[in-house]
């Protein structure tokens, strides 16, 4: 047997965790089922011991590792993990997408923006592909057969890194409760401004990414292109610039 077919692919993890199912019971099935790639409706009417005897075979392969390939292949192609700290604007509004949508069902798509093809290297500056040429759902596709360990903790990997980032910018990114006291302890129309500060935050957040892209350009859409295809850092800092000096100026 090839060795990944020992190793539990992506689809199949993400399989395992994108549902939400109480008991041990059930969960075993599931399990089972999954990792086997058995009718769920045949293992529910196992004996309790051949269901346990099967579980106590892929039950290793449950857990996988924080450990990730910085390389991976599919088809014929080679993919390298991209350093973070050179991630493009464009790139991290897409992956914002992908996580917020549903991180668990989404890790292919996310992996797919991660590991990208790679020129140079050695001497030279290695420099990845763009993203605008790759089709996101035909590769992420092909990443949902290989085995999880290869990309899973890259991906988690990235979330610790975009927890950091947000921490570090966290004046671009103000939360409408900070400073306010417990929501209990206030009047009612005290109560009723929070809320309303709170859903007009959330309201502002689904499209603050385009309201950063008129903001850096004055509105103009031909460089819209531009500032998606910059490093992520810099814009950020160029933005956080912009908004201290308009502050500034409301000041004088």
């Amino acid at each position: 047997m090839h060795l990944e077919k020992l190793m539990l692919s992506l689809e199949q993890y993400q399989e395992l965790y994108s549902h939400d199912i109480d008991g041990v019971f059930l969960k075993t099935i599931h399990y089972v089922s999954v990792v086997n790639d058995f009718d769920p409706i045949e293992v529910q009417n196992w004996s309790p011991d051949k269901l346990i005897s099967e579980y106590k075979k892929i039950k290793h392969k449950l857990i996988v590792s924080e450990k990730f390939n910085k390389q991976i292949n599919i088809e014929d192609a080679t993919l390298n993990l991209i350093d973070y700290k050179h991630i493009k604007f464009g790139q991290f509004i897409d992956i914002e997408h992908y996580i917020n949508e549903n991180y668990l069902g989404n890790l292919h798509k996310i992996a797919a923006l991660l590991y990208l093809q790679t020129e140079g290297g050695g001497i030279y500056e290695e420099k990845p592909e763009s993203i605008e040429h790759i089709n996101i759902d035909y590769r992420s596709n092909l990443i949902t057969y290989i085995p999880a360990k290869e990309v899973l903790g890259a991906c988690n990997a990235y979330l610790k890194f975009r927890a950091n980032f947000f921490e570090s910018y966290s004046s671009i990114f103000q939360d409408p409760l900070e400073g306010v006291e417990d929501l209990e302890d206030m009047s009612a129309e005290e109560r009723k401004i929070v809320e309303e500060e709170t859903a007009l935050a959330e309201k502002n957040k689904s499209n603050q990414w385009h309201r950063m892209l008129n903001y850096l350009t004055d509105f103009d859409l031909t460089k819209f292109d531009k500032i998606l295809g910059e490093n992520l850092f810099l814009v950020f800092n160029q933005y956080g610039h912009i908004k201290n000096k308009s502050k500034e100026n409301q000041t004088k």
